[in-house]
């Protein structure tokens, strides 16, 4: 690999002041960067004890991302014999009309609806001029302005 080509693994961004929980910040970050194709469909994914070693996090958060993925179905393997990438994430444009407010919503926000695990989402609020607020998943959302 070229210096000028990026590895999706330099591109994970996990911030430890955050209130979030590291193995939550992990799994959102490993699902944004499938969901931008920079980890396709059969990729191998870096074993537990690297992960542990490149960003800090503990062989038990590690493991829980890891075990949080596989029940959603979005990575596939075992401990011990090596995690891929299991299926694309499907992107859903949504044009947004001009004077539209969008927010990230604080975390658990009840009117978060979702077909995936809280952790797995971030969720954008879009208000739009006379509309009731509407929720998307940005990790697999493309806001298109009018």
């Amino acid at each position: 690999m070229s210096a000028e080509q990026l590895n999706p693994w330099d591109e994970l961004r996990l911030n430890t002041q955050s209130p979030v929980p590291l193995w939550v910040q992990l799994g959102r970050e490993l699902r944004r960067c499938i969901a931008e194709h920079k980890l396709p469909v059969g990729t191998a994914l870096p074993s537990e004890p690297w992960i542990v070693t490149r960003y800090g996090l503990t062989a038990k958060a590690t493991g829980k991302t890891y075990k949080a993925l596989r029940d959603i179905g979005q990575i596939d393997g075992k401990r011990g014999e090596g995690h891929y990438v299991a299926q694309e994430i499907p992107l859903e444009y949504v044009t947004v009309v001009p004077g539209s407010k969008i927010t990230a919503p604080a975390p658990g926000d009840p009117s978060i609806q979702s077909d995936l695990p809280w952790w797995a989402v971030i969720a954008l609020r879009v208000e739009a001029p006379d509309m009731d607020p509407i929720y998307f998943d940005s990790t697999r959302t493309v806001l298109l302005v009018a």
